[in-house]
């Protein structure tokens, strides 16, 4: 089942939808995730909704954080541009810090959370938002993140500290963590300045305690949202 037709199955149990509404429209999300990316998704569940959203998210007034799990400690914060060339074949891209013939320019920020057992935990600011930003950008300065078997330590030739701590991450440790909503926002007064945060998933937290990484606290109640 795709996300969409998830979204649009919750939607109609819980009564926010009529099924002949259906036929002029359908929910669908505006900002998509990596496979095996855990966290938030936004999706308006009506026309101006969608709209609205995707605008904001074009013109990168809402804020996007995530929680990356890398390889290597003493990691410094820092904001970095670079461009990025993707490689259609192998669904690969590729980071260099000069302009490079078809690459796009991308904005990544992060700051240093905790670390522990050779990882950090970073809270990252995807401020540009290309195929594999995050993941591609960590890798290329020598902090993979752990489980990630396209960028990860594993395919540079470098033992992941994940298999030195004995652990077997099934996917890339990336997590959409939290979405701020720009104030104003007179289309959809209701979000305006709030912020919203995935609880991490199970088998990010069983990381976080093998390598004595504490949680990070969200600074706010983990609840999600709808358009409207």
């Amino acid at each position: 089942m795709s996300l969409c037709e998830y979204l649009t199955g919750y939607l109609l149990d819980s009564g926010q939808l009529r099924p002949e509404e259906l036929a002029g429209f359908r929910p669908g999300v505006c900002n998509r995730l990596d496979r095996n990316t855990s966290g938030l998704v936004a999706a308006g569940k009506t026309v101006a909704g969608l709209q609205v959203l995707s605008e904001r998210f074009r013109s990168r007034e809402l804020e996007k954080y995530y929680l990356a799990l890398v390889e290597g400690e003493g990691v410094t914060a820092c904001r970095l541009d670079g461009y990025l060339v993707k490689d259609e074949a192998s669904n690969t891209v590729t980071v260099t810090p000069e302009p490079v013939p078809g690459g796009s320019r991308i904005v990544t920020a992060w700051e240093p959370l905790a670390e522990g057992g050779g990882a950090a935990l970073l809270r990252v600011h995807l401020i540009t938002g290309k195929t594999h930003q995050i993941r591609a950008h960590l890798a290329a300065l020598g902090h993979p993140i752990l489980g990630d078997r396209k960028y990860g330590g594993n395919r540079r030739g470098v033992p992941e500290c994940s298999s030195r701590m004995g652990l077997r991450p099934s996917r890339q440790m990336l997590h959409a963590w939290e979405l701020r909503f720009p104030d104003p926002l007179p289309e959809l007064p209701q979000l305006a300045g709030r912020r919203f945060f995935a609880p991490l998933p199970e088998d990010f937290c069983r990381a976080l305690e093998r390598l004595g990484i504490p949680l990070p606290e969200s600074g706010g109640n983990g609840r999600k949202t709808e358009s409207k």
